[in-house]
C-alpha cells in the first residue's frame, strides 16, 4: 500500500515537471490510485474483521482523498506544480546561497594560506635578518677582541722597548 502512496507522490511531481507528457502521467497516476484504493479497501476489510474501528476510520478518510484524486487530477497536478515550482525555486535559491558561501570560504582558505605563507617567507626573513645581525656582532665583538690583543701587543712590545731602551 505504501509503495503505491510514494510512486503515486512521484507521478504527480514527474507530471507537474513534465507538461508534455502530462496525460501519459493522469493515466499512470489513475492506475495508482485504484491500485491504491483496492489495497487500502482490503487493508479496511480485514482491520474491521479484527474490530480495529478507529485504523479503519483512518483508511476510510484514505479511500476518500483517493477518490478525490482521481475525480479533480487536472486541479491536483495544478496546485502540484505550483507546490513544486515553489519548492524547487527555493531549493535552487538555497543551492545558488550555498554554492557562494563554499565560493567565499574557498576564497577565505586561499587568503588565509597566502598570508600563511608570506608570513612564513617573512618569519624566514626575520631569521636570517637576526642571524645577519648576530653574526655582525660577532665579527664586532671578534675585531674588538683583535683589536684588543693588537693594542696589548703593541703596549707589550712599548713597555719592552722602554725597559730595554
Amino acid at each position: 500500500m505504501e509503495k503505491y502512496g510514494l510512486a503515486l507522490d512521484k507521478a504527480i511531481f514527474e507530471a507537474t515537471q513534465h507538461q508534455e507528457e502530462k496525460e501519459r502521467y493522469i493515466k499512470t497516476i489513475q492506475d495508482l490510485v485504484s491500485k491504491s484504493t483496492q489495497a487500502t479497501q482490503k487493508l479496511k476489510e480485514k482491520e474491521e474483521k479484527e474490530g480495529l474501528a478507529s485504523y479503519s476510520a483512518g483508511l476510510e478518510r484514505r479511500i476518500e482523498r483517493y477518490g478525490f484524486v482521481s475525480e479533480r487530477i487536472k486541479d491536483v497536478l495544478e496546485v502540484a506544480s505550483h507546490f513544486y515550482n515553489e519548492t524547487l525555486e527555493r531549493l535552487g535559491d538555497k543551492e545558488r546561497g550555498e554554492a557562494r558561501r563554499s565560493a567565499r570560504i574557498e576564497e577565505r582558505s586561499k587568503e588565509d594560506r597566502e598570508e600563511k605563507g608570506e608570513e612564513k617567507r617573512d618569519k624566514k626573513r626575520d631569521k636570517e635578518r637576526r642571524e645577519d645581525r648576530l653574526e655582525e656582532d660577532r665579527e664586532e665583538e671578534r675585531e674588538k677582541k683583535r683589536e684588543k690583543e693588537t693594542g696589548e701587543a703593541r703596549r707589550e712590545r712599548i713597555l719592552e722597548e722602554r725597559r730595554d731602551g
